[in-house]
């Protein structure tokens, strides 16, 4: 083995270490590989240490394990061999994550008085400045009802919009057609009898029919990408620049939690001023490298999460927070609930 040559992963290519195992996060591609923890102290040494060097600190049988594996990652193009002389030429990616505005996504509980009072929903929205907005109905909602609501955003600041319907009630025919709305994004289907994807649509049965109670701790939701995994390391993906509006236009940080900052329709609500304060925020800074176990999890930067954070009270004043709720998966055991491997 050459002492000059060295092994790197792509900068796009980020090893996550857990309890038991790790991962490597493939963020241009939108993928990730279980690599075993020892393979990610390999990939730390070899830093700073040639393949030649480090090949002498492992036994014959050892050393051959982990040319399998540096060929395994090569083979699958996530790194490359090169000099150690030229690891500097290879900077690793910059993980700053920020947001041009306050809110980057709103949560709309469809009701008709938010219908009868869009003009005012629609003028903090500009406010806002947010394009990106979820609505969530709860009741049932006919097809004409729902795509006459849908139109009065043709003309505003949203580009992306969800829909999240409660109740399994439209035909496939009439999803389809409003599947064909250039903002629409996805349209959930829950408490369904159908369980499948189809495009835009996505049919889960789930048994509950209270947007309060729907766990997206789920594999469903992992989201593997630049922006998702950056924004992770400082912030909570899932209430990091949210707003919720409920059906009387109370303001919430988002459906989960039980503060509520004030009302769309009062005109005394400076909504600029509500969701730039410190209370509004206070879940926004709290990641899960600060949540118990979440933080020993290898998918902590790829879970997105709406159960709530709660302060553990930890020696030497450390911070910690932990969850009242299990989540479906338990990184010390490697198990999901339904036992369901990796």
């Amino acid at each position: 083995m050459e002492n000059n040559k060295t092994f790197s992963l792509f900068s796009t290519c980020i090893p996550v270490r857990g309890y038991k195992r790790s991962i490597i996060y493939d963020l241009n591609r939108y993928s990730f590989y279980y690599v075993p923890n020892d393979l990610i102290e390999v990939i730390k040494a070899l830093e700073k240490k040639s393949l030649g060097i480090l090949e002498k600190e492992y036994s014959i049988k050892e050393w051959k394990i982990v040319g399998e594996y540096i060929k395994y990652l090569v083979d699958l193009d996530l790194g490359f061999y090169l000099n150690i002389d030229d690891k500097n030429s290879f900077p690793q990616i910059d993980l700053y994550w920020d947001y041009p505005e306050v809110i980057s996504n709103i949560i709309l509980q469809y009701s008709l008085l938010l219908k009868k009072y869009i003009k005012i929903v629609l003028q903090n929205i500009d406010k806002l400045n947010c394009s990106s907005l979820e609505i969530r109905i709860q009741n049932t909602i006919c097809y004409s009802e729902l795509v006459c609501f849908l139109d009065i955003f043709n003309n505003s600041i949203i580009q992306t919009i969800d829909i999240i319907l409660y109740k399994d009630t439209l035909s496939k025919i009439q999803l389809e057609k409003i599947s064909k709305n250039n903002r629409l994004r996805k349209i959930i289907i829950l408490s369904s009898t159908r369980n499948y994807l189809s495009g835009k649509i996505h049919f889960i049965k789930t048994g509950t029919s209270s947007q309060k109670k729907i766990s997206i701790s789920k594999r469903e939701f992992f989201t593997v990408n630049i922006n998702f995994f950056s924004e992770s390391q400082e912030y909570n993906t899932y209430f990091n620049r949210k707003l919720y509006i409920n059906a009387e236009g109370n303001i919430y940080n988002s459906p989960e939690t039980i503060n509520t900052y004030g009302n769309i329709f009062d005109n005394r609500t400076n909504i600029l001023n509500l969701v730039s304060s410190t209370a509004y925020q206070k879940l926004w800074r709290i990641p899960k490298t600060k949540i118990e176990p979440c933080n020993i999890c290898e998918y902590r930067f790829m879970c997105l999460d709406n159960r709530i954070p709660l302060l553990k009270s930890k020696p030497k004043g450390e911070i910690m927070y932990f969850f009242t709720e299990e989540c479906e998966y338990n990184p010390i055991s490697m198990k999901w609930s339904d036992d369901y491997e990796n």
